[in-house]
This record gives C-alpha cells, structure tokens and sequence, in this order.
C-alpha cells in the first residue's frame, strides 16, 4: 500500500506507514447483497363496485331499441280520413303538419325513433287531399262564375235592345215622315259629334254608345258588352220606315249560347245560339221564344 503523505510503500494490510506514521486508507470490502425476496401477499380490501350511468346511445345506435312516432301515426290515420268520404278540409293540412314534424323529430332522436314510413304516407295522402278539394272547388265555381257571367252579359244585351227601342219609339215620334230609323248610326250623335245638341233626323242624338257609331249602317255589325248589334228596317210605307229588327249575338270570345232580337212592339225574342251571318229578319225574329 502506498501511503499518500509521504509515497513510501507500506506492506498489504498495514494500518500506518511504518516511514511518517500516518493512518493509511485500508479499501473495505462490500458484504454480499442479500438475495431480494418478494413480500407475502397482503389483504388490501377494494372499494365497492358500482354501475356506470346508461349513457346516450351514438348516432344511428340504440340502447333499447327505437320508438315509433305518435306523430308519425296520427299524420298517417289524419292522411287516410283526408282521403275518404268522411274527410273535411282540415284532415288534410293537419297530416301535412304532422308528417312534417315527425320526419324533423325522427331524424333529429338519433336512431331513439322510428316511423318515417307513416310520416310519409300522411304527408302523401295529404297532400293528395288538397289536390281533391282544389279540384272539386274549380269543377264547382268556375262553372258558376262563368254561368253567372253569361247570365250578366246576356241580361246586358237585353237591356241594349231595349233602350234600342225606346230610342225607336223617340225618333218615329219627332219624325213621323221618316218613322223608325233605318241604322242604327241614325240614332247616335254622328261624326265627331257628341248629344250636347238637339239631333236631326239624319243624326238624332238619342243614344250615345258604342252601337251608334257613325258606320253602324247596312250590313255592319257594331260591338259592346260581348255582343254584336245590327239594326235593319223590315217594312217601309210612303218612304217611311214602318218596322224594323234589331238582332243582337254573341261575339267572338263571349260563351253565351242565345241570339237576341226586338221589333217595334218592343217583345225580345231569344233562340239557342246559332251563328248567324245575316240579322234576323221580322219573320225570323217573330218565331223565336219571347222572354
């Protein structure tokens, strides 16, 4: 062993150096490990075991199993009542409504319900319901509209005649000579004229419309409220017009189905329409229905 004081070298195991005296460092020797031996077991005693909570089911997955819709029900039975003899007009929209928030709920309940079949089918039948009433309520009122409106152009018509003849009987009366106009342009207030004068015979100024305008003479036809007006004199005495006939008929576009006419006695005859190119003439006019 070397002392480290002085470097002098000392026999192995000496305690000091034999030239200084000084202690010398002597290396110990580590015992052996003892082997490690594992503990005995010991009774740790362990918590109680509880359940986990149900958790909510993940989209398109159900815990226990889905539900129908009772909305969906009641829009499918709302649907088919919607559709028979015993429907109303409210059955319809309200399977519409509820078809509608069944399908919403039903995608909205990740799987929880199901149904959408009879959401389906109340919101078809339902739909098909407003189609039968829509088509019930057009096969019903326009052919009431349209019967009315006839009705009122007919009664338009007939008016039209008579306020003819009435201005007839005017004219016959303030120019015997003449007696009833021959035209009825004869009647009206001539050209670019209005009745704010007295009339003469040529122009008499005693009607003011559209059926005595200044070519509603001869053979011309003259138009207003969907019918055409023809006058024509049916007998002359000493240069003087003794009868006459008015003939009014439907015009293009009007669906009246009656021809008109009047003569001096003032009676309007009618006949289921037939077209005409032609007025009526007395005769003609004569053996036709009076109203």
């Amino acid at each position: 062993m070397v002392c480290v004081k002085c470097g002098a070298s000392n026999p192995d195991g000496s305690s000091f150096c034999y030239q200084c005296g000084s202690a010398l460092d002597v290396p110990r020797q580590n015992a052996p490990a003892a082997p490690y031996q594992t503990p005995p077991p010991q009774n740790i005693p362990q918590p109680p075991y509880y359940a986990p909570y149900p958790s909510y089911p993940a989209a398109g997955q159900a815990q226990y199993g889905p539900k129908t819709s009772g909305l969906a029900i009641a829009s499918a039975i709302l649907g088919v009542l919607s559709c028979m003899c015993c429907c109303t007009v409210a059955t319809g929209p309200a399977a519409i409504v509820l078809g509608h928030v069944a399908r919403s709920s039903i995608r909205k309940s990740n799987g929880w319900l199901k149904g959408g079949e009879f959401a389906i089918a109340g919101l078809a039948f339902g739909y098909l319901s407003l189609v039968i009433i829509l088509v019930s309520f057009i096969a019903n009122f326009v052919p009431s509209f349209s019967k009315l409106s006839v009705s009122g152009d007919e009664n338009t018509a007939v008016e039209e005649l008579k306020s003819i003849h009435t201005a007839q009987e005017a004219y016959a009366k303030q120019y015997p000579v003449k007696g009833y106009a021959g035209d009825l342009a004869t009647l009206g207030a001539g050209p670019g004229k209005s009745c704010d004068d007295h009339g003469t015979e040529t122009y008499a100024c005693l009607l003011n419309d559209l059926v005595t305008k200044p070519e509603c003479t001869g053979s011309h036809w003259c138009r207003q409220h969907g019918f055409k007006f023809n006058l024509q004199p049916a007998e002359k005495l000493s240069g003087g017009n003794t009868e006459y006939v008015v003939t009014a008929m439907p015009d293009f576009g009007n669906s009246s189905t009656k021809n008109f006419c009047i003569m001096s006695d003032g009676v309007v005859h009618a006949e289921a329409f037939a077209l005409r190119i032609t007025p009526y003439t007395a005769e003609e006019c004569a053996k036709q229905k009076s109203l």
